[in-house]
C-alpha cells in the first residue's frame, strides 16, 4: 500500500508542489517521495514512547478532520522531518518546505485516518497497525494483550476517549512509564519497517 499512499500524496500536492514555481520540475517527484518517507519516519516514533503511541492512536481516532490532524504531535514530527530533509537533500528553504507540509500533510493524513477507521474497508485497520507496531507482525494485539484496538479507535473517534486510559495503555504496552521515558525498543518494534509491511499489498 505504499504505492497507494504515494498516490494520495500526488493527488493532494499538485498545487503545492507541481504548480509551485519555487520547486524545480525535476524535483517534483523527489519532494513527494520525501513526504512519503517522512510520514513513515514520523509514525515510527510511536514505538519510542507512550506519549507518541497515544498521539498515534489519537491521530487515527480523530484524524478524519484536518484540524485534528494539524494539532497532533505525530503530524508535527512528520512535518519537521520533511522540512529538514528537503533542506539537506535539495536545498529547499524552510519557508517553502513548511508551506508544502502545512497544505498537503493534513489532507493526506486525514484521508489515511478515514481509511483506517472505515469498517467497510478491510485492507487495513487499527489492530493490524498496532500488531506490527508492538509485535512485529507475529501476533495480533487482540490475541497477545486482549485489547481490541479497533474498539479503542472507535471510542476515540466517537468522542469517548475519556473512557479509555490511552496514556496508561500505551505505557503498559511499551513496557515503560507515562512520564516520557522511551519504551523498550524490542517490545515496541520499529514502525518504520512494519509500516512498509502493511503497505506492500
Amino acid at each position: 500500500m505504499l504505492e497507494q499512499l504515494l498516490v494520495v500524496i500526488q493527488q493532494n500536492s499538485r498545487e503545492a508542489v507541481i504548480e509551485n514555481k519555487d520547486i524545480p520540475d525535476d524535483l517534483n517527484e523527489a519532494v513527494q517521495q520525501t513526504l512519503l518517507e517522512s510520514i513513515q519516519t514520523g509514525m515510527s516514533s510511536a514505538a519510542e514512547s507512550p506519549q507518541n503511541l497515544t498521539a498515534l492512536i489519537d491521530l487515527f481516532g480523530k484524524g478524519a478532520g484536518k484540524q485534528s490532524v494539524t494539532g497532533n504531535p505525530i503530524t508535527d514530527l512528520i512535518a519537521d522531518n520533511f522540512v529538514t530533509n528537503l533542506g539537506k537533500k535539495y536545498g529547499i528553504s524552510e519557508s517553502i518546505s513548511r508551506m508544502i507540509a502545512s497544505s498537503v500533510l493534513p489532507m493526506v493524513l486525514s484521508q489515511f485516518a478515514q481509511k483506517t477507521a472505515d469498517a467497510n474497508d478491510s485492507s487495513i485497520d487499527m489492530n493490524s497497525i498496532m500488531n506490527v507496531v508492538l509485535g512485529g507482525g507475529k501476533s495480533s494485539p487482540g490475541q497477545s494483550s486482549g485489547i481490541d484496538f479497533n474498539q479503542v479507535l472507535q471510542s476515540v473517534a466517537g468522542g469517548k476517549d475519556g473512557q479509555v486510559d490511552l496514556a496508561g495503555l500505551a505505557g503498559q504496552l511499551l513496557g515503560g512509564s507515562t512520564s516520557g521515558e522511551a519504551g523498550s525498543a524490542s517490545g515496541a518494534g520499529s514502525l518504520l519497517g512494519t509500516v512498509g509491511k502493511l503497505f506492500k499489498c
